[in-house]
């Protein structure tokens, strides 16, 4: 009993700080392109916020997930509080509900980017690399 609880921590552990990382640059993308596309809805809210207390339904977040977890599902799910947009007050609507689905896609390379980049630098990086292995410079003829 105490080996399946102790594992259960390291798995939350593990997988709840980068996945509340996600979730809140996730929907603060979504607020933060609404506002530069006219709509003040989430704005007003205090939705554009990387506060992940914001962004945090206690239901599709929490305890969801956490009965999967325990429940030994082969998957996990979750969701967190939709974004409350006003397609009324975008000023080009079509476009613009385009843009604030699709800003998704630039917080999640830019998420993906600075975690890389913070893992790959020597300073963080717990493991020096093996004795045969160096980093060559190409060279362009």
């Amino acid at each position: 009993m105490t080996g399946s609880l102790s594992n259960m921590m390291v798995v939350i552990s593990v997988w709840a700080l980068p996945l509340l990382i996600a979730i809140t640059f996730h929907e603060a993308a979504h607020a933060y392109v609404a506002k530069l596309c006219g709509d003040n809805t989430a704005w007003m809210l205090g939705r554009v916020s990387f506060n992940p207390i914001k962004h945090i339904d206690p239901f599709g977040t929490v305890l969801l997930p956490l009965l999967l977890l325990v429940m030994q599902s082969p998957f996990l799910f979750g969701y967190a509080k939709p974004v409350p947009v006003n397609f009324r007050n975008l000023r080009n609507p079509r476009r613009d509900m385009v843009l604030v689905a699709a800003a998704v896609r630039r917080s999640i390379s830019f998420s993906q980017r600075s975690l890389r980049w913070r893992f790959t630098s020597s300073a963080m990086c717990p493991v020096k690399p093996a004795s045969g292995w160096r980093r060559t410079s190409s060279t362009r003829s």
